[in-house]
């Protein structure tokens, strides 16, 4: 059954669609350019059996409000706000072509919230060619002035766009429609060069791929959501023990007393774990080879003996010798900053 919920983001309302079981892992969908969350229906029964999907009428669009300001960076934020909104704390994100930009924005501005990341035929931020659009007749469900804005800036975009895809965290699957796609190429080959864990399938079918071949690409896409990334399996570790990461450089230890934690802190206290995504990988390897339930601290600060067979996964994840004990949990006074 798909419900059909607002909140007001930002000072507009936002519009979404939810699906799929409630305790499923949240998938946040991103359409394209005057396309609304019901263009997400050619795949929604694949991707909701498992998961709990939410496809959104960004600002502009639907039955979202259309406020008058538009830009890519506001719809960046209206996403952020929205996982604010619904208490989301990490979400897998897919987003076609305008949708993808948004979508490479929000893991840009907080890749700590994004676990996996996928691009439908999306635009790299690379300057194009102006062709000024032309309205269509009649009522449009999208206003036309977001049309106007937002082809600017994909015509020019900011270069701090480009340079910024290289701070996205989340294994990132790029989907390309093949030579009959509007989307040039290279810019599609930008992405997968410029983000540090790409990956590229082509489904020529043109831009509109969940469209035109919907069981292809939720075939792709499920495949790819279905491997969960090792720095993943640590993150929900850690949450198990009331640690959860609030902005680049800070974590949140609810464990009473709670605290906000640094980097250091978290390094310190938890087995001198670097937090790293190459040690956050390693964690979670160490992760999966632990008893069921066995907590974190406990684990990092005994030192557990079932580790010792993989002493480079235990100096990786903790920095210390396989089997060494490691100090109590440094914490820093202060209250959680918002996400």
């Amino acid at each position: 059954m798909i419900d059909r919920h607002s909140v007001t983001v930002n000072g507009i309302r936002l519009s979404y669609e939810v699906s799929g079981p409630p305790d499923g892992d949240p998938l946040l969908l991103l359409p394209a350019l005057g396309e609304r969350a019901g263009d997400w229906a050619p795949v929604r029964e694949a991707l909701d059996r498992e998961r709990r999907v939410y496809a959104v009428d960004l600002r502009g669009h639907g039955h979202s409000d259309r406020p008058g300001a538009y830009s890519l960076e506001l719809m960046r934020d209206d996403v952020i706000g929205l996982l604010d909104a619904l208490g989301l704390d990490r979400v897998d994100l897919v987003g076609h072509s305008m949708g993808g930009v948004v979508a490479h924005l929000v893991a840009q501005a907080r890749p700590w919230r994004v676990v996996r990341l996928v691009l439908e035929d999306a635009p790299a931020p690379l300057p194009r060619e102006a062709r000024p659009p032309v309205r269509p007749e009649g009522e449009l469900p999208y206003d036309w002035e977001m049309v106007l804005a937002v082809r600017a800036q994909l015509d020019r975009p900011d270069p701090a766009w480009l340079a910024g895809l290289g701070r996205i965290t989340a294994p990132t699957l790029v989907v390309a429609g093949g030579p009959t796609s509007h989307v040039p190429r290279e810019h599609i080959g930008e992405l997968v060069r410029r983000i540090p864990d790409a990956r590229l399938r082509t489904l020529p079918v043109g831009h509109l791929v969940h469209t035109a071949a919907p069981r292809a690409f939720a075939s792709v896409v499920t495949e790819f959501l279905g491997e969960l990334p090792d720095a993943e399996t640590a993150r929900r570790w850690l949450a198990e023990d009331g640690i959860t990461q609030t902005s680049e450089k800070t974590w949140y230890d609810a464990d009473p007393p709670a605290a906000t934690l640094t980097r250091a802190d978290v390094a310190e206290g938890l087995g001198c774990m670097a937090f790293t995504d190459g040690a956050l990988d390693a964690a979670g390897r160490l992760r999966a080879g632990t008893p069921h339930g066995a907590p974190l601290r406990t684990v990092l600060a005994a030192g557990h003996r079932d580790h010792r067979h993989d002493p480079e996964v235990w100096r990786a994840a903790t920095g210390t010798a396989a089997g060494t004990g490691a100090g109590a949990t440094g914490r820093s006074s202060g209250t959680p900053p918002a996400p």
